[in-house]
């Protein structure tokens, strides 16, 4: 039975992931732990350090690509920077818990473009932020049994972690198992879209009479999944191979963070969340289109009506998948339109997914 995380609020947007990732570190006290997948956004970067300079205990991940760069800009203070071990690993979470009571989860990296990006942060305390902190401190230890034992308290708050070092992969339980459940509808927004794995569920969940809608929204650098409007997760894992199920094109193996929430006031959240990314319009179903087998528009409203302008109709392709086509979305060129089955909708906003 997964509890709620304490006190959690749900906030969008680049700039403010940011701020938000500023305003933990400049309130910790006595100790400040967390994932520093990069470490180069201005005033981020030197809210972790000041805390430090002012005699904060730090515990910090990061990955190996970054543990020298992010070790040198400490200048000496004496705090503990821990590589997710070495290639092909890859420590892809964003974190940070203050003095064990203040917690979040960002899918915002501390780079300067992320004030430029979509980003979804969650905020929490208490016990969540806790175990949070506990599997920080376990994976930084490279204690596999503390790793487990960790990630498994924590995935009672609702946080989610793929781990492969310790073999946890919560994360992707969660969101498999919310395509796998789905009864009548799945929205799923990413940056990327390429996992085999959760191509063949969404089409087994379309074959069921799931509506599925998939989009990827520019500058959106989050990854989420709401299911029946009864569960939902968002986090770092993108819909990719190396996030969920390990390897990809390059090898990596990627740790990875995320959140899962089951209670209505989250999940709605969560949704004003995207309405104020302009990725859901306000009021759900209102004004949404829906695509039928074969790209014919259809008369009833999808689940989830998408932001922007209003959508100007369907249009088919040979797999059977509808697209929209609109002035604002763009039909996607070769990104494997066809590993949806008929009657799911793909979206892509013209511009890409940079």
């Amino acid at each position: 039975m997964t509890q709620a995380l304490g006190n959690l609020r749900i906030i969008a947007g680049g700039p403010q992931s940011l701020q938000q990732m500023q305003g933990i570190a400049d309130g910790a006290q006595e100790r400040l732990t967390g994932d520093l997948f990069t470490f180069s956004a201005g005033k981020v970067k030197s809210a972790v350090v000041n805390s430090a300079a002012r005699g904060v205990d730090g515990t910090f991940l990061t990955d190996p690509e970054h543990v020298g760069v992010v070790t040198g800009e400490f200048g000496g203070h004496p705090v503990r920077i821990a590589s997710y071990k070495e290639f092909p690993y890859k420590n892809h979470g964003k974190s940070f818990v203050a003095d064990r009571s203040r917690g979040l989860i960002t899918t915002g990296a501390i780079v300067d473009a992320t004030a430029k990006r979509g980003e979804l942060t969650a905020l929490f305390d208490g016990d969540a932020a806790r175990a949070l902190d506990d599997l920080i401190i376990a994976t930084a230890d490279d204690d596999v049994d503390a790793m487990r034992a960790a990630a498994t308290k924590a995935r009672g708050f609702g946080i989610v972690v793929n781990d492969p070092r310790s073999g946890v992969s919560h994360l992707s339980d969660e969101v498999f198992g919310m395509l796998d459940n789905a009864k009548s509808s799945l929205f799923i927004a990413t940056k990327r879209y390429e996992s085999p794995v959760l191509m063949e569920k969404v089409k087994a969940a379309e074959a069921r009479g799931v509506k599925v809608t998939v989009t990827k929204p520019p500058k959106f650098h989050g990854n989420v999944v709401i299911q029946d409007d009864a569960a939902a997760y968002f986090g770092t894992a993108h819909m990719t191979k190396r996030s969920l199920t390990g390897g990809g094109s390059n090898g990596r193996l990627s740790r990875e963070l995320g959140v899962v929430v089951r209670d209505k006031d989250g999940i709605a959240q969560l949704r004003r969340g995207l309405e104020e990314l302009d990725i859901l319009r306000p009021g759900g179903a209102a004004g949404a289109v829906d695509a039928a087998a074969g790209g014919a528009a259809a008369g009833g409203a999808a689940d989830f009506a998408l932001g922007g302008e209003a959508m100007a109709g369907a249009i088919g392709n040979p797999g059977g998948t509808g697209i929209m086509s609109h002035a604002k979305w763009a039909v996607p060129a070769l990104v494997g339109v066809g590993a949806l089955a008929a009657g799911a909708v793909w979206l892509t906003h013209r511009g890409g997914d940079k």
